[in-house]
C-alpha cells in the first residue's frame, strides 16, 4: 500500500537544529545555479553529502548513541500509533469499495472504475486544503485533528448507509457520496500534515547531530512511519473483505460490517493523536505563503523580491524546480492505483479456490502490503548500503528506478490478462464476486503474485523516497504545501485513468494494461532528461 499516500512527507534532516522552530537549509542555496553558490555549499555537482546513502561522513560513536528508536521524542509514537489506525481505516475500507460499487450499486465496470477513480482524485486534491490551513491559519495540530474528526464521521456515514434499505431500495447513491465526500476531505487534509508533524519532532529533539547522523535518523523515523501504514493495511486489507463475506441484513455480504470497523479505528487514531499532545513541538504556521507564491510567480520575482526579500524568491525558484522534476510522478500513480480497481477485476475473472482456501478478489491487495513490510528492511539493510559503496541510490536515481519496474509489473499484467483470456466465461449464480466468471481454463489467481511482487518494489523506491524529496528539497516556510503538491500528483494520476477507461478505446484489458506500461515507458525518458538537471538543496 502506498502512502501516496502514502500519503505524506519526510521532514528537513540537511541541517543542524538550532533552538529556534525546526530551520533546516538556512544558510544553504535552493539552486545552486552558480559555480559560486556551489563552492560556498561544498557542492561538487553530485550533491552525495546529503544523504545517508551517499559516501558522506559516517556518524561518530557518541552520535550514534543518540540514535536509534529509543532516542525518538515522546511525541513521535502517537504520530505513529495515529498513522496505524488511519490507515487501517482507509485501506479497510477501500479495499472492498470497488467491489461495493460493482455489486451494492449493481455498476458495471467502466462506471465502478469511474465512480472510485474520482474518490481517489478528490482524496489527493484535499492535501491542497490541508496544507493551505496548516501552514497559513491554524497549525498542524489543530488541522491534523479537525480534519480527522471529519473523517471520523465521514466513515460512520458511509457504514450506516451500506445498511440495506436505508437510502432505499434498490439503494441511493446518496449516503455513499455523503460518506466518501467526508472521508476524502479528512484522509486528504491531514495526509501533508501527520508524517512531517512526525518529523518535526525528531529534528527538533536532534539538536547537535551532524548532517549525516540527522538524515541517517529521519531515515529511520520515515520507515517506521511507512511500516506503521503497512502493518495497518495488511491487517485491514485482510480483515475487511472476510467481513464483506459475511451474511448480514438478508444479503450474501456485508458492507456495513466491512465499513464500520474502520470507522470505528478511525476514532481510535483521533484519541490515539490527541494523548499525545503535552509530546508534541509545534512549529507555529506561517501567514500567506501560497497567496507570496502566487503572487511572486504571476506578479514577477523582481518585484517580489523588493517586497519579501531575496530568501523568499529563492524558496519560491525552488520549489518550482521541485515541482518540474515531478511532473512525471502522476502517471505512475495512474499505474499504482489500479491495483484496487483494474486488478481486483482481472482476480474476478481467475480461479479464486486455492486448495482448501477461496481468496476472495479484493483480498489479494494485501500482497502489495506484505511485500512492503517484507521490501523495506531488505532495502533499507541490504541494497541501499550495498550500493552505497560503489554507485549511490540518490533520491532521483531510486524514483526511476521504482518507475522502471512499474512498467514491467505493467507488461506481466498485461501477459496474464492475455493468459487469462483464454477461458470460458459466463454467469455463475453461485459465484456473487464477477458477473462473467471463469467456466473453464482458469488461471489461478495466485498468478497474481509476481507482478505484485515487482510494483510493490516500484514502490519501496517511487514512493518513500518521493515523500522523501518533495519535502526533504522543499522550503521550510512551504514544507506542507509542497507535500500537497506531491500528493496531488496522485489525484492528476487518477484522471488519466479516469479519461482512459472513460473513453473505453480497450476493449481488451491485456492491451490496456500494455498501453499503460509504453506510457509510462515514455514518462521515464522524460524524468531522466529533468532529474539530470537538478540540483539538490544544500
Amino acid at each position: 500500500m502506498s502512502i501516496h499516500l502514502l500519503h505524506d512527507s519526510p521532514p528537513d534532516y540537511h541541517s543542524n537544529v538550532s533552538d529556534s522552530p525546526v530551520t533546516p537549509w538556512k544558510d544553504g542555496d535552493p539552486e545552486a545555479d552558480s559555480a559560486a553558490a556551489a563552492a560556498a555549499a561544498g557542492d561538487t555537482g553530485d550533491q552525495a553529502a546529503l544523504y545517508p546513502d551517499s559516501t558522506a561522513q559516517e556518524p561518530t560513536e557518541a552520535e550514534r548513541r543518540r540514535m536509534g528508536i529509543r532516542q525518538f521524542p515522546g511525541g513521535v509514537y502517537p504520530v505513529l500509533g495515529m498513522e496505524f489506525c488511519e490507515r487501517f481505516s482507509f485501506y479497510g475500507m477501500r479495499a472492498v469499495l470497488y467491489i461495493f460499487l460493482l455489486n451494492y450499486f449493481d455498476l458495471d465496470e467502466p462506471e465502478a472504475t469511474l465512480f472510485y477513480h474520482l474518490f481517489v482524485v478528490a482524496a489527493y486534491l484535499m492535501p491542497i486544503f490541508g496544507g493551505i490551513l496548516s501552514d497559513n491559519f491554524i497549525g498542524k495540530f489543530r488541522t491534523i485533528l479537525s480534519l480527522s474528526i471529519v473523517y471520523a464521521i465521514g466513515s460512520y456515514v458511509l457504514a450506516v448507509t451500506a445498511i440495506p434499505g436505508t437510502t432505499g431500495v434498490p439503494p441511493s447513491p446518496w449516503g455513499a457520496i455523503v460518506g466518501l465526500l467526508l472521508i476524502a476531505v479528512g484522509t486528504g487534509g491531514i495526509k501533508p500534515c501527520v508524517s512531517s508533524y512526525g518529523g518535526d519532532q525528531v529534528v527538533k529533539a536532534s539538536k547537535g547531530l551532524s548532517e549525516v547522523a540527522l538524515a541517517l535518523q529521519v531515515q529511520l523515523y520515515f520507515s517506521l512511519f511507512y511500516f506503521s501504514i503497512n502493518t495497518g493495511s495488511v491487517l485491514s486489507t485482510v480483515i475487511t473483505p472476510i467481513l464483506r463475506g459475511v451474511a448480514c441484513f438478508g444479503r450474501e455480504d456485508c458492507f456495513s460490517l466491512a465499513f464500520g470497523v474502520p470507522a470505528i479505528l478511525m476514532s481510535v487514531a483521533v484519541v490515539v493523536f490527541v494523548s499525545g499532545h503535552r509530546f508534541y513541538v509545534n512549529v507555529p504556521p506561517e501567514k500567506n505563503i501560497l497567496l507570496r507564491v502566487v503572487i511572486t510567480i504571476f506578479g514577477g520575482f523582481r518585484g517580489a523580491r523588493d517586497k519579501y526579500g531575496p530568501a523568499f524568491v529563492e524558496d519560491v525558484r525552488a520549489f518550482l524546480h521541485i515541482l518540474l522534476v515531478l511532473t512525471p510522478a502522476p502517471f505512475f500513480w495512474a499505474l499504482f492505483d489500479q491495483t484496487a480497481s483494474k486488478w481486483v477485476q482481472q482476480a474476478t475473472e481467475m480461479e479464486r479456490q486455492v486448495g482448501a482456501l477461496y481468496i476472495p478478489p479484493d483480498l489479494m491487495q494485501v500482497a502489495n502490503s506484505l511485500f512492503i513490510l517484507l521490501l523495506i528492511p531488505v532495502f533499507e539493510k541490504g541494497v541501499y548500503p550495498l550500493f552505497r559503496r560503489w554507485w549511490p541510490l540518490l533520491p532521483l536515481r531510486r524514483m526511476g528506478v521504482g518507475l522502471v519496474l512499474t512498467v514491467i509489473s505493467f507488461v506481466m499484467a498485461g501477459f496474464l490478462q492475455l493468459w487469462i483470456n483464454t477461458g470460458t466465461f459466463g454467469p455463475d449464480p453461485s459465484d456473487s464476486d464477477c458477473e462473467s466468471c471463469c467456466l473453464s481454463g482458469c488461471v489461478n489467481i495466485m498468478f497474481q503474485i509476481p507482478q505484485y511482487l515487482v510494483l510493490t518494489a516500484g514502490e519501496v523506491m517511487f514512493s518513500i523516497t518521493g515523500l522523501e524529496f518533495a519535502y526533504s528539497q522543499a522550503p521550510e516556510s512551504m514544507r506542507s504545501v509542497t507535500s500537497a503538491f506531491w500528493l496531488l500528483t496522485v489525484a492528476v494520476g487518477n484522471i488519466v485513468v479516469m479519461i482512459i477507461s472513460g473513453s473505453q478505446a480497450f476493449p481488451n484489458r491485456a492491451y490496456e494494461f500494455l498501453f499503460y506500461a509504453a506510457l509510462l515507458l515514455l514518462v521515464t525518458f522524460i524524468f531522466v532528461f529533468l532529474a539530470r538537471r537538478y540540483k539538490y538543496k544544500n
